[in-house]
């Protein structure tokens, strides 16, 4: 062998052993690792999905009743109350907070029927969570069950109202204007002109002359 073709193949031989970064070194090891993101990733979607479906499950007996509850106050306190406008300010934030709990309620329970019909495939309803509510109203419509259906689209309406009514209070805290109007004073200004004496003089009430 010739001393030329040994530095050769020693050469390329060093070459192939050289470290190279996985995503420029190409070929089946590309894939290799990218395949084992793709599936690390869905078992991870999956546990968590898993995780939030026994979760839910375990609140489920208590999510009626705090829903019952939040209505409730909400209409026997925060819609009475509102009734006083100087009172309003201090509503929004009780009417948010109510809304958004009555609403996280509602979630749940849509999270969960999807998941007992579905499974994993209920993932769209934690990634995209205004879809859970639509997405378990329409399942029920298709398994025929009327009065759970109807259900979900009354807690939807109420949802909606809830967010709403507390959104339409938000505004009068900062749109409210002073009614004390002492210190706002009307400037009157009299233009006259004297004969040949120059350009004309703008008089003040407050006894100024420009």
């Amino acid at each position: 062998m010739s001393p030329g073709k040994a530095n050769t193949r020693q050469e390329a031989y060093n070459q192939r052993m050289q470290p190279r970064f996985f995503v420029t070194s190409g070929g089946p090891n590309l894939w290799l690792i990218l395949w084992m993101i793709v599936i690390g990733l869905a078992a991870l979607a999956a546990g968590a999905v898993w995780g939030l479906a026994q979760v839910t499950e375990w609140l489920f007996p208590y999510i009626r009743p705090t829903a019952v509850l939040g209505l409730g106050a909400y209409l026997a306190g925060i819609l009475p109350l509102s009734i006083v406008r100087g009172w309003r300010p201090h509503l929004v934030g009780p009417a948010l907070f109510i809304a958004q709990m009555y609403g996280l309620g509602l979630w749940m329970v849509s999270f969960l029927l999807l998941w007992k019909w579905v499974g994993f495939f209920a993932l769209p309803a934690v990634l995209i969570a205004p879809l859970a509510a639509p997405l378990a109203a329409l399942g029920s419509l298709l398994k025929n069950h009327w009065e759970q259906a109807a259900s979900l689209l009354l807690a939807m309406i109420m949802v909606r109202a809830m967010r709403s009514y507390a959104v339409w209070l938000a505004p009068v805290r900062a749109g409210r204007r002073p009614t004390d109007q002492s210190d706002v004073i009307e400037t009157v200004v009299v233009e006259t002109r004297e004969e040949n004496s120059g350009p004309p003089k703008r008089i003040s009430n407050d006894g100024g002359i420009q």
